[in-house]
């Protein structure tokens, strides 16, 4: 069993020695390529101490959070806003989201001002913006004054929108399509955005929040 073992450990050194540099660097990467610098958990704390859902940054400034279930709500609080935030706000260039998170928490981008992108796992779509079809709701400030940009393309299923959901996300244009399962829109949801085409509500849109799409 002992040679067996250290006859192993050779065939994988000699795998590793013919091996270019870069693959071999990668087995230290990301999930996108660039090396971990920050990682935590994100998930409803009351669920499983929050690990349902874990975060990964990496030195390309790409976040991404994989799991299942609904994302943590954070205070308005700068202080008590999640560690990438506190300490990586302004390296984060792009998001990529699994395709099982069910709800964006409150303030979970807010002011993460070089956000460019935010897509799901997968997505092959030319969309600045396109959230996991698993989302039914989006929190408050979710993306509020982020650098987000281009189009924006919302899950089928989504049924709530919060207050300030997209505040001041001025880099959004085109379209503005909400899905038909969407109930209610809060308060300055769509305020000073983008947007420069049409305008399309559901037949069941119960509540439309104040200055939800002024400016």
């Amino acid at each position: 069993m002992k040679k067996r073992f250290v006859s192993l450990l050779l065939a994988i050194s000699m795998i590793f020695s013919l091996m270019p540099v870069s693959a071999v660097t990668a087995f230290a990467e990301g999930k996108n390529g660039g090396e971990v610098k920050a990682k935590g958990y994100c998930g409803v704390e009351t669920e499983n101490n929050g690990k349902d859902l874990s975060w990964t940054l990496d030195n390309n400034g790409v976040l991404t959070i994989t799991g299942s279930g609904a994302m943590k709500d954070y205070p308005r609080y700068e202080n008590q806003r999640p560690d990438w935030y506190l300490n990586h706000k302004d390296s984060i260039r792009s998001v990529v989201l699994d395709n099982k998170i069910t709800h964006i928490g409150d303030y979970a981008f807010d002011g993460c001002t070089s956000i460019k992108s935010v897509r799901y796992t997968g997505y092959t779509g030319n969309a600045g913006v396109a959230l996991p079809e698993s989302v039914t709701t989006i929190g408050v400030h979710a993306f509020s004054d982020t650098g987000v940009t281009g189009t924006l393309k919302l899950p089928e299923h989504l049924t709530e929108i919060d207050s300030l959901a997209f505040y001041h996300c001025r880099k959004l244009n085109g379209e503005l399509k909400l899905p038909d399962t969407v109930k209610e829109i809060g308060g300055f949801a769509f305020n000073s955005c983008g947007f420069t085409g049409k305008l399309e509500l559901p037949a069941i849109l119960e509540n439309i929040g104040n200055d939800a799409f002024e400016s």
